[in-house]
């Protein structure tokens, strides 16, 4: 379990074994009680794009962009390029 910040709120990121919800939802973020759920058993690789997008709509909360929030393409698309942006930096 790790933490992090956004904001000024403390959010959990917890990973949990079979939390698959779908055959496309690999995570969630629960905006009542600031907890980020990864599904363990997915790989590392998709984990870091999963996370990248439920941290996406914990900023897009924090930021009250409920619009840009709620539009799962835009999400997915920028958890994407970040993703592949933050892996070339890491070599």
């Amino acid at each position: 379990m790790k933490q992090i910040k956004i904001g000024v709120v403390t959010w959990t990121i917890k990973e949990v074994q079979d939390l698959r919800m779908s055959e496309y939802i690999f995570g969630d973020c629960n905006i009542n009680n600031q907890v980020i759920r990864l599904d363990a058993t997915i790989s590392q690789e998709h984990k870091e794009q999963v996370l990248m997008h439920e941290l996406l709509h914990a900023c897009l909360y924090t930021m009250c962009e409920e619009e840009l929030n709620g539009n799962e393409k835009f999400v997915n698309m920028l958890a994407h390029l970040l993703t592949q942006i933050n892996q070339q930096l890491k070599e």
